[in-house]
């Protein structure tokens, strides 16, 4: 396999799931042996993800972009792109217009764009239809982070468009992956890692959780994350009488930590891909419940406990698991084979093997 440079461009470090992704790719991919740089649209913050990327030595340009739109960071962007001169750019979220004419007055070989949502969520208007040329006429080449996400590009961009399927993968620690532990009966503890902002509903969860207390009056639901919709759910918790039992913990540098000392993971969205936080709590062996808008197609249909975004139906599939040892189990296992079969080192060699084929690609067409 050629060494191969590749520069990985995101909006910020946040401690989010797409920007966990990137750092936790950019780790797997140096460890393949390529040269890695991240180049980030924004300004530091000093997040724990910043300062994880310089403990793995990983290689970070700030643009310092504020919001909005801004052709300065076009300019950065191409002088940051000629400087490295990579073989490959891998873009993510809304970075692909900032990086994508550097990409072409550079000529970069492999143009990789991942796709963390469903596709009619993710960009709208001009964003959209320049994101339509770069697929279809750009050589840009899309990759969706599991089925739903897959078909619902197909389903807004046309079957022209050559979208790869190549699922979300996180770090698969050993220490982690044994038998599923007994549920507490009185007291279970539930929690959820999410930023609080859209699409996750929080809302819903402390509204589900208020019904359950009333079976399990022992029970506590952590929240991990943070955002703009943070002090309105921790108002709801007090306002439903249930915030002793509710703790907010914010964003921690290992969310980890807390979740493996829980029961029962649950999630409330309008909308999904893969969320990593998922398949952590997969990996720490917990029962995942995701109370969803839209969930037809989700890979997680046969693993996760997966009901309506209404609180009743969440608060029941709670108690559900909960209250039953065997079905706690097998939600269990299933879930700590599927994380196995999605670690960070499996999604790495096969983006490295994508690469690898749009490069040789291009080496072989005339010019």
């Amino acid at each position: 396999m050629r060494q191969m440079t590749i520069v990985e461009v995101i909006s910020s470090l946040v401690m989010d799931g797409a920007e966990h992704f990137v750092v936790s790719l950019s780790k797997e991919l140096l460890h393949l042996g390529s040269k890695v740089h991240i180049l980030v649209l924004g300004s530091p913050n000093g997040t724990a993800l910043e300062q994880q990327a310089e403990r793995d030595h990983l290689e970070v340009t700030w643009l310092g972009k504020k919001l909005g739109f801004s052709s300065t960071t076009v300019l950065r962007a191409w002088a940051a792109v000629a400087s490295v001169r990579p073989d490959v750019v891998h873009t993510h979220l809304s970075a692909l217009k900032y990086v994508l004419p550097a990409c072409l007055a550079a000529h970069v070989g492999a143009r990789v764009h991942t796709v963390h949502t469903l596709a009619d969520r993710e960009l709208t208007g001009m964003n959209l239809r320049l994101q339509q040329w770069a697929y279809l006429k750009g050589g840009v080449v899309p990759v969706a982070v599991d089925r739903a996400v897959l078909l619902s590009m197909h389903r807004i961009y046309g079957d022209a468009c050559p979208v790869r399927l190549i699922e979300n993968g996180v770090v698969v620690s050993g220490e982690r992956m044994d038998a599923p532990h007994r549920i507490d009966h009185v007291a279970p503890r539930f929690v959820c890692v999410a930023r609080f902002s859209e699409p996750k509903r929080q809302d819903a969860i402390v509204r589900a959780f208020q019904v359950l207390v009333r079976r399990c009056p022992g029970a506590e639901l952590h929240f991990i994350g943070g955002g703009p919709n943070l002090e309105p759910s921790r108002f709801l918790a007090q306002q439903l009488n249930i915030g002793q039992h509710v703790v907010f913990h914010g964003w921690l540098d290992d969310p980890r930590d807390i979740v493996s000392k829980c029961d029962v993971f649950v999630l409330a969205s309008g909308y999904e891909g893969l969320p990593l936080s998922v398949l952590d709590a997969m990996a720490c062996g917990l029962p995942v419940i995701l109370g969803l808008g839209q969930a037809e197609f989700s890979s997680l249909l046969s693993i996760a406990r997966i009901v309506s975004l209404d609180a009743q139906a969440i608060a029941q599939a709670m108690l559900d698991v909960v209250t039953d040892d065997d079905l706690a189990a097998d939600m269990s296992v299933r879930g700590l084979a599927f994380a196995r079969a999605h670690s960070i080192e499996k999604t790495g060699r096969s983006y490295a093997a994508l690469f690898q084929q749009i490069l040789e690609r291009e080496d072989h067409e005339p010019r």
